[in-house]
């Protein structure tokens, strides 16, 4: 088992003491739902957070690079464009960071592995789980 960020690995640990993450009965289903949740959430993040990084540079180069005696910021479609580019990177960081809340907020807390009841039950059926 393993993603991009969590490498494949099998550890045998004699004699350790361990702690149920979830249910016994699900088995290795609480773990991967937990791993799996984890970096899909990294993913979305981290993307967003790349966007508005991006938006902030394109900007910045954009107040001192010259075209034809003009900062090229002062071309009405260059501005345009780099504003449409700033507004979808902070939409994104924004819906990122809402469902980070949402998921923090979940009434029991994450649990892997387990079928979604009550609240929830509304979040995956929204696909914000």
């Amino acid at each position: 088992m393993g993603t991009t960020e969590l490498p494949t690995a099998e550890i045998t640990f004699d004699g350790s003491i361990t702690y149920p993450v979830g249910p016994l009965e699900k088995g290795l289903a609480n773990v991967v739902g937990i791993v799996l949740v984890y970096s899909i959430m990294t993913v979305g993040l981290s993307s967003s957070a790349f966007m508005v990084r991006s938006s902030r540079e394109a900007r910045t180069y954009a107040k001192f690079r010259k075209a034809f005696g003009k900062n090229i910021i002062e071309f009405p479609l260059v501005s345009r464009q780099l504003e449409e580019i700033g507004y979808l990177a902070k939409s994104s960081l924004a819906g990122s960071l809402k469902l980070y809340k949402l998921f923090l907020e979940l009434p029991d807390g994450f649990q892997g592995g387990l079928s979604y009841e009550g609240e929830s039950k509304e979040l995956w059926k929204k696909g914000l789980l």
